[in-house]
């Protein structure tokens, strides 16, 4: 799914519901990297906005359960699969999840709906504002990362979709990057941890607000 489209979508319910505190996700795309190469854009718009991403385990599907459980269920509840077209599906979920939250009595909520167990729900102390974007919560979360590439023969590695040249001495070897948050640059590291070089970052405001850094 385009990365426009799930952005969209996610807008639409920041403004019902306001900003969250934190999301929770897996390791599969659009808001992971299964290899943990990089952070994808659309995990950086949500930091920028102040939304704390909170990454599963790789390859520990236990660490969702609550979520991986209910999926099912309401896969069940939905009956997707009797669906004609997405309006139906989408229709059908909207009305299966207002039950779940507003009419279904829990037995370990004391027989309370969701809702009347925790009625500040309904209610956000974080409405969406874009204003609120900053993209200094990017680079700071950045700056507590660190990343390797192997340098080609022609001693240059890629990184985020960028080609830079490490000199051809490092060919073949392990070099590190890292943020340097307070200039927006990536550092990079030779194999003993001493700087080579500092490259200027593609990373503005725009740019993540557009989902392309390349």
């Amino acid at each position: 799914m385009p990365l426009k489209i799930v952005q969209s979508a996610l807008i639409t319910v920041f403004k019902r519901w306001g900003i969250p505190q934190w999301m929770k996700t897996d390791n599969g795309r659009p808001l992971g990297d299964p290899q943990r190469q990089i952070v994808p854009v659309l995990a950086l718009w949500l930091i920028g906005l102040g939304i704390r991403l909170i990454w599963n385990r790789p390859r520990i599907p236990q660490d969702n359960a609550k979520v991986e459980r209910f999926q099912g269920v309401l896969a069940n509840w939905v009956e997707w699969k009797k669906c004609a077209n997405p309006v139906q599906l989408q229709d059908r979920l909207w009305r299966e999840a207002t039950f779940h939250n507003f009419h279904y009595p829990v037995s370990r909520l004391g027989r309370k709906t969701r809702i009347e167990a925790f009625p500040d729900l309904r209610y956000s102390n974080r409405p969406y504002d874009p204003k609120q974007f900053n993209v200094q919560r990017v680079l700071d979360f950045l700056a507590k990362g660190h990343w390797k590439r192997s340098a080609n023969k022609n001693g240059q590695i890629t990184f985020w979709g960028k080609r830079m040249g490490v000199g051809s001495k490092y060919k073949y070897q392990q070099i590190s990057i890292k943020m340097e948050a307070a200039t927006n640059h990536w550092m990079l590291f030779d194999p003993q941890g001493r700087l080579i070089k500092k490259v200027p970052t593609r990373i503005t405001a725009k740019k993540i607000w557009e989902l392309d850094l390349s």
